[in-house]
């Protein structure tokens, strides 16, 4: 199952969550992860990274980079 774009778009709204929100919504991009194909899996991974890299809070961004 192709999953990128909705995978994509949760990591992008990761950096504006409030800390307890970006746990909840890992959750969620964790579950829809496992159903993508094993080959998204890379890319999943990345897009937690990118959004790390924009996250104003520092504990938020390492939170993203551990998920990633």
């Amino acid at each position: 199952m192709d999953t990128a774009g909705p995978l994509e778009s949760i990591a992008k709204a990761l950096p504006g969550l409030a800390p307890e929100a970006v746990e909840s919504m890992l959750v969620t991009f964790d579950t829809l992860a496992a159903l993508s194909d094993q080959g998204q899996r890379p890319g999943a991974a990345q897009f937690l990274r990118d959004a790390a890299a924009l996250c104003q809070n520092a504990a938020c961004s390492e939170r993203l980079l551990r998920a990633g």
